[in-house]
């Protein structure tokens, strides 16, 4: 996990035999996913980010990806502070 842009991205890698490429564009596309993937992949585009996921045949990489928002709590205690 790590910011970059003003986003959060979390990563999972495995080193698996990968996912067929028939499935990849399952995946891509609004066709049927697995519930898993695509249940993510809304949770995701709800919150103003995406899913993406990326395999050959020496593993797989989902990428996560959020805006950063800060909080109205955290915006709160700045500005105390700054006053």
């Amino acid at each position: 996990m790590h910011e970059q842009d003003q986003r959060v991205l979390v990563e999972v890698h495995d080193k698996g035999n990968g996912i067929p490429l028939e499935k990849q564009l399952e995946l891509s596309s609004s066709g049927r996913t697995g519930v898993g993937f695509r249940g993510m992949r809304e949770r995701l585009r709800q919150l103003g980010g995406n899913l993406e996921i990326r395999s050959d045949g020496g593993g797989t990489v989902v990428i996560a990806t959020l805006p950063l928002v800060e909080s109205k709590a955290a915006r709160r205690a700045s500005e105390e502070i700054i006053s």
